[in-house]
């Protein structure tokens, strides 16, 4: 079996940090109500979220390169031209926003380290609550995300020769 050229592993690379990226706020939200397990979930979350970040960049990377295999269908028609920046559009708003929000579990994960002392309780619950609530509109870019590649694939019909 041969390995697919880079611009032909974005369909088969995508489908992880679409996975991720919906576990992380799962973990986050379970660590809210599992104080004695609280610091392994966020810990769990946080090597999950950095993984789901290096996938995230990958897979953007790998759609940005097999979209280059599209340009003359992109030139010759505009919908599909189209159909393509919307999906690059929301694939790297994800990614970035997701960043932010593997930044946010990094910072309350080390902040007790740097104030030498654990967080209050009622505090850690608070921002955990507030990562999760920041998660609901990147789930709905990975939404967005995932039909308008679903549209490229199934009502254009672009496909990367595997």
């Amino acid at each position: 079996m041969n390995i697919p050229a880079w611009e032909a592993m974005h369909p088969l690379v995508v489908h992880f940090p679409v996975a991720l990226y919906c576990i992380v706020p799962l973990l986050v939200f379970v660590a809210i109500f599992f104080e004695k397990w609280r610091r392994p979930i966020l810990l769990s979350a946080l090597i999950v979220a950095f993984i789901a970040v290096l996938t995230g960049y990958t897979a953007v990377a790998t759609g940005e390169d097999s979209a280059q295999t599209f340009a003359p269908l992109m030139q010759a028609d505009k919908a599909i031209a189209e159909a393509v920046t919307l999906h690059e559009g929301f694939a790297k708003t994800t990614a970035n926003y997701f960043t932010g929000l593997f930044i946010a579990i990094l910072v309350l994960f080390v902040m007790p380290y740097f104030l030498g002392e654990p967080l209050g309780p009622k505090l850690e619950r608070t921002l955990m609550a507030l990562i999760v609530l920041l998660s609901v509109p990147m789930l709905y870019l990975l939404l967005k995300t995932g039909h308008a590649g679903g549209m490229l694939v199934h009502h254009y019909g672009l496909q990367v020769p595997l």
